[in-house]
């Protein structure tokens, strides 16, 4: 059993990861904002920490008093990475020298960062979890909306003496409803529902090819990640991995969620012009996972977006329009 605390653990990655490593037995502590998330937390059998990264004091009390083994980041920020990373920092120190002064091994904390393979930028050419990002050497700059994350990856990474830590970046996530995919989707559904608009616009580039994995093998990779920390760090293994199960034309993924939201005109892809959430998810990419397959034993199940396009909007279009008798709200 693991003892692991999520930051971030009521969010769209974080509160599945949690059920998850709880159906696998480990002890789940999460991070909660507010009294009505930390009930939404505890009602789920998660173990509620009310705070916030800002008041460090709560979780970094809790991963000492607790002996908490991995705290995994779920988050995506950027501006507190840097401190919640120098916190633990400390913690490990103070865990690894309480063992000296025993004369008793103690294992070195954990932390997981959640990443995303955006920091490889748009480019054709194979990219894999030795590529480098966010510097003169890299294929592409990643776009403006994750600009920072490669320098939040190298301050994980350079702690790797104290700390056991490992950046795991899913592809562009899809499943249960993802917020992220609502710019795209959005102005489909409304089409549809017009029932007399003949083409439709969407700000992607026609030509993208993007990487991409289903949240439940996102979460499926997070927990091997966690659950062999302690070993892919003690054989001084490169501690990054890229998640992705497909590359698949964004331009054949919206006109199939147009299909399926039941519109049935013309769907135009406009480019990306200068839409920063645009800009990133037409970053094409032909990534590799076989490290985190061979090295984590990480087994996707689903194999791509597009043949499960009528399940994915159906999950995005009831959580938009009214409540309808089931029979109505099908889709087509």
């Amino acid at each position: 059993m693991v003892k692991v605390l999520v930051l971030g653990a009521t969010g769209y990655v974080g509160f599945p990861l949690c059920q998850s490593l709880l159906r696998a037995n480990h002890k789940v502590y999460g991070l909660a904002r507010t009294q009505e998330k930390a009930i939404q937390l505890a009602r789920a059998e998660i173990i509620p920490v009310l705070g916030s990264l800002e008041d460090s004091g709560a979780y970094l009390g809790l991963v000492r008093d607790e002996r908490i083994d991995v705290v995994v980041d779920s988050m995506s920020g950027s501006s507190n990475t840097a401190r919640v990373v120098e916190g633990l920092i400390a913690l490990s120190k103070e865990r690894i020298e309480a063992g000296r002064a025993s004369g008793w091994a103690s294992t070195k904390l954990g932390y997981i960062y959640v990443s995303g393979m955006w920091v490889h930028g748009s480019s054709t050419y194979q990219v894999d979890d030795f590529s480098p990002v966010g510097c003169a050497h890299a294929r592409a700059s990643p776009p403006g909306v994750v600009e920072w994350r490669p320098a939040v990856e190298r301050v994980v990474l350079a702690s790797r003496d104290v700390l056991d830590v490992m950046v795991v970046r899913p592809a562009v996530i899809y499943g249960r409803g993802n917020p992220l995919w609502t710019f795209l989707f959005q102005p489909l559904l409304t089409a549809a529902v017009g029932k007399g608009t003949e083409a439709v616009s969407v700000q992607v580039d026609p030509e993208a090819m993007i990487p991409l994995v289903h949240i439940d093998d996102t979460v499926s990779g997070l927990q091997q990640a966690i659950e062999r920390l302690p070993l892919i760090s003690g054989a001084g293994i490169w501690p990054v991995f890229d998640l992705m199960t497909s590359r698949e034309s964004l331009r054949v993924v919206v006109q199939a969620a147009a299909w399926a939201l039941g519109f049935h005109g013309k769907v135009e892809c406009a480019g990306v012009g200068d839409d920063a959430l645009a800009m990133a998810m037409s970053c094409s990419a032909w990534g590799d996972s076989s490290r985190a397959r061979d090295l984590l034993g990480w087994q996707p199940k689903i194999p791509g977006m597009v043949d499960g396009i009528e399940k994915y909007v159906l999950s995005f279009r009831v959580g938009r329009l009214p409540v309808q008798p089931l029979e109505e709200a099908r889709l087509g």
